[in-house]
């Protein structure tokens, strides 16, 4: 009688991530003593969701390992059968692997149940030279097994691969996105100072003129009183008179000198001035935005994106050189389990 599984694979993401689920049950036992096939052990006793699963049973098992896992836990053990396997890849192609691996496992599981009961498990006359056709077999299954591990290993290196290269790329990014702000942010401080200095500049300026204003509008006062009577009090006075009028005709006369052009030239050009001031300040307060906006990126920047994206790939780059000396070792299994196939059967032609 066969034994037979029902696979039930499914696709779901959780978090943005797609997961691909490999789900195995076993529908008939088939020759096998029960349905409890894929070995699991126990982590917690208290806690089922955290058992790990372990590997395909193997002959023996069936007389070590409990079939259920109250069972086990009744008698001390640790391990237990269960005849469902349910396990989550963020890759497909591991996936795929992982499926076809349980496939093999099985296989030879029935196969070698098979041989334990026919051959192995009853009382018979043997005769000599052997016949070593079940031991080509297993060693080729053992090999192609094997040859299994290789490519699921292959596959996750793969997809670590891209997985590195991303998280590379997006460090990259982060670190030009500040750098470049980083240059933007030391020009507009720059700018700033400069700006600040300008004012500075500027409102001294305005302050001298104000201060000279004051001084002609004070002494065109006493010109004007002495004009107007007619008097003549001070050198100082005599001389700002004429500065004021220097060709009056009579007594309260007067025609226009240099002090009233001065007058109207300061006054022009404080209003320049002030509004120059309130320009700059404006400008200021739009390069101080700008300045805020920008350190307030790159303190994210530097304090948390740049320095988790560091981290992250290199947790990528760690896992990926693991799994690289992971595949070697299998390799090297792989090519042991090969030799021991050509030495029992030197025209075994590997599959590709």
């Amino acid at each position: 009688m066969a034994t037979e599984l029902l696979f039930s694979p499914g696709i779901y993401s959780v978090d943005a991530q797609s997961l691909y689920k490999v789900a195995v049950t076993v529908q008939d036992r088939g020759d096998l003593p029960d349905n409890g096939i894929f070995v699991y052990q126990i982590i917690d006793n208290g806690a089922p969701s955290q058992d790990r699963y372990v590997r395909v049973a193997s002959v023996s098992d069936y007389v070590d390992i409990p079939r259920d896992r109250v069972s086990s836990i009744n008698t001390g053990g640790r391990y237990y059968r269960s005849s469902t396997f349910t396990k989550e890849y963020e890759n497909v192609r591991v996936a795929d692997v992982a499926q076809g691996l349980v496939k093999g496992y099985v296989n030879e599981l029935v196969e070698q149940y098979a041989i334990y009961l026919t051959d192995f498990n009853t009382s018979s006359v043997v005769p000599f030279p052997l016949v070593t056709d079940s031991l080509v077999e297993s060693l080729k299954a053992e090999y192609e097994t094997s040859l299994l591990n290789v490519s699921l290993q292959e596959a996750v290196i793969t997809a670590k691969k891209d997985e590195c290269t991303a998280l590379s790329s997006t460090l990259s990014s982060l670190i030009s996105e500040r750098d470049s702000l980083q240059l933007t942010s030391d020009a507009l401080s720059g700018l700033r100072g400069f700006m600040t200095l300008a004012v500075t500049d500027w409102n001294a300026l305005l302050m001298s003129s104000e201060l000279l204003t004051d001084s002609v509008e004070s002494a065109t006062v006493a010109v004007t009183a002495d004009r107007v009577t007619g008097e003549v009090k001070t050198t100082a006075t005599a001389t700002l008179s004429l500065l004021w009028d220097p060709d009056p005709t009579s007594i309260g006369e007067t025609g226009e000198g240099i002090l009233p052009g001065l007058l109207r030239d300061f006054s022009t050009a404080r209003a320049r001035v002030t509004a120059t001031v309130a320009g700059l300040n404006t400008k200021a307060r739009l390069v101080d935005a700008q300045i805020l906006t920008i350190n307030t990126r790159l303190d994210i920047l530097i304090s948390f994106s740049v320095p988790s994206a560091t981290t992250a790939l290199g947790t990528c780059q760690e896992e990926e050189a693991a799994a690289t000396q992971s595949l070697a070792t299998m390799k090297v299994a792989r090519d042991a389990a090969l030799a021991a196939v050509f030495v029992v059967c030197p025209t075994y032609v590997p599959p590709v």
